[in-house]
Formats: C-alpha cells, sequence, structure tokens
C-alpha cells in the first residue's frame, strides 16, 4: 500500500451508533462508545445530558384547631397532636399559628424551635409536644383560641406519580408515598393533601416501596370523571380489606367489589386496572384471601359499581390458561396486551355480552418481570424480560437490545422488580430505571435504581443516566417556556408558541425519589446542585488494521457548540491500557467570529496498534455538545503484534 507522510483525516460525524456492547473496543464501528454514561446522542451529536431540581416535597397537612392558651399572653404548653416537629435528627418543618398575628416556626434540630417574629418553643420528650413561648413576639390574647397549622414531610418512597383527569379536561398531578395521596396545589405551588380533609384523610394505605401505585382515569357515561387506585396489596377501612379505591377530584374513596350480592368487599388486592370496553377491569386479583394470579375481573358495562356474576351480562372474570403470574399491561392501540412470567398474551373483546372477554396467546416463552418496566407506544410495547428487553407489536415478541447484548445480567437481579419506565416524548427516549453492579445494598437488603437505560427511539441508539429514580411521571409545566427550555431543533418542533399545550400540558417530567421529594428531570445544568460527571468512551481506533499496520495518531478536531461555560475533558488511551497518557481541556469559546459552533484541536502525538479516547466532565452549568471528531492518523510503519 502507498505509505501516507502527511496525516489524513477520518471523519466521525452524524454519529448514531452509541453504546455498543456487541464487540470487542477494537472492532467497534468508528461512532460507537464502549462507555456512555449521563450522555446521549441526538440528532447526531454527542451531548450531556440535562440535570433534575427539586419540585416538589410529599407533604401531609394537618389542622389542630381550638387549641386554647393556658391563661396568660405569654405562652401555650400542651401537647401538639401528631405534630411534625421532633426532637434529633429530623427534617427542618413548619408551624404556623394563627391568631391575630401568624408565627412560623423553624425546627433548630436540637429540640428548640424559632419563631420568624421572635417566639421560641421547647420540646418536651415526656409528654411529646411542645412549650411555646410567644414573650418576645405578638402574643395570642388571653384566653383565645389558636389555630395551627402545619406540613408534614414524612419522608417516606414516592410510590407514583400520576394525573387525574379532571371535568374541565385539565390535568392534576397526584403523588403517592408508601402511606398516603397527595396532590400539586398549582396555588400555593406545593403538595398538599388539604383537598382529602372530607374523609380520605382517614385512610392510610397499606404496603412497602415495592407497593406502586397504579390509577387509571375514566369519564364517566353519565359526564363524571373518576380515577380508580390499586397498590397490590390490601388497605383496611373500618375493619374491611379493601384493594381498590377511587377519587373523584375531591375525595378518596374505598370501592366495594361484590361478586356474589352478599354486600361485602370480595377483592382484597388487584395488580392493576383498566377501562376496557366501557368496563373497569382488574387484573390479577385477591378475592376473599384466595389469590387469582391470572385473572382478569370486570365490572358491568359502563357501570363499575355492578360485580355481581349471578346475573347474565353483568359482571364476571376470564382466567388465562397459564400456569405462570400476571406481571405487566398496557395498550397498542386498541388491544389490551397482558404480560405473564414467561408467555404473552392479548385479551380480545368478543361483543357477547354474557362473555366479553377471551384470552388469546402471543408467545409462550417470553416473559417479564417488572411491573412498571413497561414503554409503550402506539404500534409497541417494550418490557424487561429476564435476561433481556423485549417488545411487542400484538402479533410478535422480538428482542430489541441487539446493541448491548447480555446487558441486562449485570442489573441486580433482585432488584429487577424496582425496574420502571417511561416515555419522555421531547427527547425521543425512553427511560428505564435499574439497579446496576454498582448499586449498594440498603439497610433493608435491597438494592434499588441508581442507574436509568435510556433508549433514543428515533436512532436506536443507547446510553446511561446517574439517577436515583424510584418512579417517574410527567406533570404541566409550573410556568411558561423559554428557549433555554426546549432541547428540540426547530425543525423538530411541531407546535406555535402560543399553543396551548405550551402553556398547560407541555410535559414536565418528573422523578419520584426514596426521600419523599420529586424532582423534575431534564431541567437544568445540576444534579439537585452537584455536578454531573459525564463519560463518552470510544473503540480503539485504527484506520490501518486491516494492512496489519499501526497507527499515528497527531491530533483530534473536535466541532463544538460555541459557549464561554462550555469545556470538556480529552483522556487519551493507547491500545487497551486502563490510564489515560495525556488529558487536554478544550474550551468551547469562540474564535474570531465562526458562529454557533467552532472547531478545536488537541493534540496527541502518539503511536500505537489502537488509540481510544474519552471525553469527560464533571462540572454544574457545563454541558457541552460535540458535533463532529475528526482523527488525523498516518500509518506508523510498524506491525501489528
Amino acid at each position: 500500500m502507498k505509505v501516507a507522510t502527511q496525516y489524513e483525516p477520518f471523519l466521525i460525524a452524524n454519529m448514531t451508533t452509541g453504546l455498543y456492547l456487541k464487540r470487542e473496543p477494537w472492532l467497534l464501528p468508528k461512532d460507537a462508545f464502549e462507555t456512555l454514561s449521563n450522555c446521549h446522542l441526538k440528532n447526531g451529536v454527542l451531548e450531556k445530558r440535562r440535570g433534575y431540581a427539586q419540585f416538589g416535597r410529599f407533604a401531609h397537612t394537618d389542622l389542630e384547631q381550638d387549641t386554647s392558651p393556658n391563661g396568660t399572653e405569654t405562652s401555650f404548653s400542651g401537647t401538639i397532636s401528631n405534630t411534625p416537629l421532633r426532637a434529633g435528627d429530623f427534617d427542618v418543618q413548619d408551624v404556623t399559628l394563627n391568631d391575630d398575628s401568624t408565627e412560623t416556626f423553624t425546627d433548630n434540630s436540637d429540640g428548640t424551635v424559632t419563631g420568624d417574629n421572635g417566639a421560641t418553643g421547647t420540646y418536651n420528650t415526656t409528654s411529646g409536644g411542645w412549650t411555646l413561648d410567644f414573650s418576645n413576639s405578638l402574643p395570642p390574647k388571653n384566653g383565645t383560641n389558636i389555630d395551627i397549622h402545619y406540613d408534614h414531610y414524612p419522608g417516606n418512597t414516592i410510590m407514583g406519580l400520576w394525573n387525574y383527569l379532571t371535568s374541565g379536561g385539565s390535568q392534576e398531578l397526584i403523588a403517592f408515598d408508601t402511606k398516603r395521596m397527595c396532590k400539586w396545589n398549582t396555588d400555593s405551588e406545593k403538595f398538599d393533601d388539604k383537598a382529602f380533609v372530607d374523609g380520605s384523610s382517614d385512610i392510610d394505605f397499606s404496603g412497602d416501596n415495592t407497593n406502586y401505585f397504579w390509577m387509571q382515569n375514566w369519564e364517566m357515561p353519565a359526564g363524571t370523571f373518576k380515577a380508580y387506585i390499586c397498590n397490590n396489596t390490601s388497605t383496611t377501612v373500618s375493619g374491611t380489606h379493601y384493594g381498590l379505591f377511587s377519587y373523584n377530584g375531591t375525595s378518596l374513596s374505598a370501592v366495594n367489589v361484590d361478586t356474589d350480592n352478599d354486600g361485602n368487599n370480595e377483592i382484597e388486592t388487584c395488580l392493576m386496572a383498566f377501562i376496557y370496553h366501557n368496563r373497569l377491569i382488574l387484573l390479577r386479583t385477591n378475592e376473599s384471601g384466595t389469590g387469582y394470579n391470572q385473572r382478569v375481573r370486570y365490572s358491568a358495562l359502563n357501570d363499575p359499581t355492578d360485580w355481581r356474576e349471578d346475573i347474565s351480562g353483568h359482571g364476571g372474570h376470564k382466567d388465562a390458561p397459564v400456569e405462570d403470574w400476571i406481571i405487566a399491561a398496557d395498550f397498542i392501540g386498541g388491544d389490551l396486551i397482558v404480560f405473564f412470567e414467561r408467555s404473552v398474551f392479548k385479551l380480545n373483546y368478543t361483543g357477547d355480552s354474557t362473555d366479553p372477554f377471551d384470552w388469546e396467546k402471543i408467545d409462550s416463552t417470553e416473559g417479564v418481570y417488572s411491573t412498571y418496566g413497561v414503554s409503550s407506544f402506539s404500534d409497541e410495547l417494550q418490557a424487561v424480560g429476564p435476561t433481556r428487553i423485549i417488545a411487542t407489536d400484538g402479533r410478535d415478541v422480538y428482542g430489541i437490545d441487539d446493541k448491548i447484548p447480555d446487558f441486562l445480567l449485570q442489573w441486580r437481579q433482585n432488584g429487577i422488580e424496582y425496574c420502571y419506565s417511561l416515555v419522555m416524548e421531547e427527547m425521543k427516549q425512553t427511560l428505564l430505571a435499574y439497579p446496576s453492579k454498582s448499586a449498594s445494598v440498603n439497610a433493608d437488603g435491597n438494592y434499588y435504581p441508581d442507574s436509568v437505560l435510556v433508549l433514543n427511539y428515533t436512532d436506536n441508539s443507547y446510553s446511561t443516566y446517574s439517577l436515583p429514580v424510584h418512579v417517574l411521571g410527567y406533570s404541566s409545566l409550573q410556568s411558561d417556556l423559554t428557549m433555554d427550555d426546549i432541547s428540540s431543533t426547530w425543525d423538530e418542533i411541531d407546535w406555535a408558541w402560543d399553543d396551548r399545550e405550551l402553556q398547560a400540558g407541555y410535559p414536565t417530567t418528573l422523578m419520584g425519589s426514596r426521600d419523599g421529594w420529586v424532582y423534575k428531570l431534564n431541567y437544568g445544568g445540576s444534579d439537585n446542585g452537584s455536578a454531573i460527571e459525564f463519560n463518552a468512551k470510544g473503540g480503539l481506533w485504527n484506520p490501518y488494521s486491516k494492512a496489519g499496520l499501526k497507527a499515528h495518531l497527531g491530533y483530534i478536531d473536535f466541532l463544538v457548540d460555541v459557549g464561554t461555560e462550555k469545556s470538556f475533558d480529552v483522556e487519551c488511551f493507547i491500545n487497551t491500557k486502563d490510564a489515560a497518557f495525556q488529558t487536554k481541556t478544550v474550551e468551547c469559546t469562540a474564535v474570531h467570529e465562526e458562529g454557533d459552533k467552532v472547531w478545536k484541536r488537541v493534540y496527541v502525538n502518539a503511536i500505537a496498534a489502537g488509540h481510544r479516547i474519552n471525553i469527560t466532565n464533571n462540572d454544574t452549568g457545563n454541558r457541552p455538545r460535540i458535533h463532529a471528531m475528526i482523527p488525523w492518523f498516518k500509518p506508523a510503519g510498524g506491525l501489528l503484534g
């Protein structure tokens, strides 16, 4: 072959392969990466992911009213029922006392509180209450009742983020923790449960942090709206075990599912609920103490209060002809697809009022292990199988993770039940939270998700994020969008700036944590104030490997977005060594007046059988975007081996 004496460019642009674990590093496509962490490919561009920020804190709002002072004008002493203020290492809580004035107390975390107008308080460990002293504040009047209003932040794991559809066509964000249900208050921009004080505040759900909440909206024929709620466990209300609840926008109520007309509730648990052909259907039920793990239980047509089986054409059930359990389900178009542990079925509508549903087997070998690890598209469902990510179009079941084979085997297998998925449409991505092999075991012996597998479903390219997800959801934006909020290009945007969706309905992706906080995802340049470290480690480059020659890498040019606060480091490796022999920083500042992109050069000057780089950045507010790379090579003369 003709030996080049000058360096030759090898353009790497329009990057779409992404994370590629199917081959050894020296066999990877030139635009593939063996590590793509906290970054992704979008429209052929390598970019660092956005961060997350606090959205709201799950609150239990208590009202303790008609509390009388002890006869003086300067103090109140007594036990405040269910007070959130505690002595010791608890989060700061707020208490507001309303009289002619308002005093807001802050917990000092040492058994005392301080009011914003000078009052003080001391915790009594014997009585479990507080002595509040108003001598240096505006005192409550002698003998006048005090209304004590406070928010209690229990700090339980967030177990669901759903949207309730109202009669006006709008949405209300609903959050669940392990015990309670909370609504986002758009006026105060915080979570509270004041909407549920007319009875539902007495309902404390049963379950732990594996009992995720499912919510199904239904616009009833009479024009009323209800949501049906379950969490695959039984909650006792007034001595009766219930597995299904309803919410009408104001109150939460237990649903009496009476299948035999004896007046008693028979459904103690159910995994999921759907509205299917104008019937409320329940999947995988426990009925009067017996588990029916292959069952669909359905109500009468257009009547979720009628479950009777003793009258033909009313309620009923249909058991699938398999022994494995129902794990997950969702719709493809108008068809309900149900995933079992080792099989996949379609629940067909027969049109027969006395026997409205029938099971049709799609696959008898594939199955799923995670109820909430299903991503739904108009023509396909993707789900977490025992060894791979599978998908179905309603006719066949197939794997979709050929680029990352055996990737699921690197997960903590005893944490797969915590996998949670969501389609983030504004980024053309699906997010799937999972416990990586680096996840640490917690005090309760569980491995919780510490990572997210990201699929760009337009390019079919994978990457990973480091995120402490427990649940995922979405909501309307709190305020109008700015240019910086939109990650789509002008060509991708298919709505006008004054669209109704933009003002109230454009999705804000949310993440529920295990400490009671809900966060906005794909937002800002840090993870709630902490730096985001991204790594994009490529394969081994050598354009002369087929000729058996080593390569001399002179330098690499990067086409990047211009930004005074954008930069990244380039770590350079030779052959398969783990230690970089040099690290260079690229500042993405403008040179002359090129426009919004600029070429930046990193000098390498190394000879090896293969060259590899890792593009990295560990900073806040620093989000580089790389459009193309050009490594410049010439043959080194020495033979490989």
